[in-house]
């Protein structure tokens, strides 16, 4: 059962995470304290899933809470269904797996598209989509 799970988080984060390329030049956001990846992209492009799912968890939140510019809205909706399905999944197994940090993650990928969206609202183009 452990192992059909971890074969599940393996093979959901990887395909997440090769899934759609980006100019360099495009991206989304402004801000070094996102973590770029490459993946299988072409030279010069990144991958903005993969640049929010793979990296370590704590950096994800903390690019979630604090960076400029806008994610895009599909990735953010991709990346909370898939950590909150995958906790689901790891909930359901007998061993001590860490649900804190995935949670974390979830409400951070939540919250930022929840800011993003009120940022189109007229009068709160300013406001942060973050923390």
């Amino acid at each position: 059962e452990v192992c059909l799970v971890s074969v599940i988080t393996s093979a959901a984060l990887y395909w997440a995470a090769v899934g759609r390329c980006v100019p360099e030049d495009d991206l989304p956001f402004d801000d070094r304290s996102v973590e770029t990846l490459h993946l299988a992209c072409p030279e010069g492009q990144v991958a903005t899933l993969g640049s929010l799912t793979l990296p370590e968890l704590d950096r994800t939140v903390k690019a979630l809470l604090h960076a400029r510019g806008h994610f895009p809205a599909s990735d953010l909706a991709l990346a909370s269904f898939l950590f909150f399905g995958l906790a689901c999944l790891t909930y359901g197994i007998a061993i001590p797996s860490g649900l804190f940090v995935p949670a974390i993650v979830t409400g951070a990928t939540m919250g930022r598209l929840l800011g993003q969206a009120l940022q189109l609202a007229p009068g709160l183009e300013e406001t942060s989509p973050g923390a």
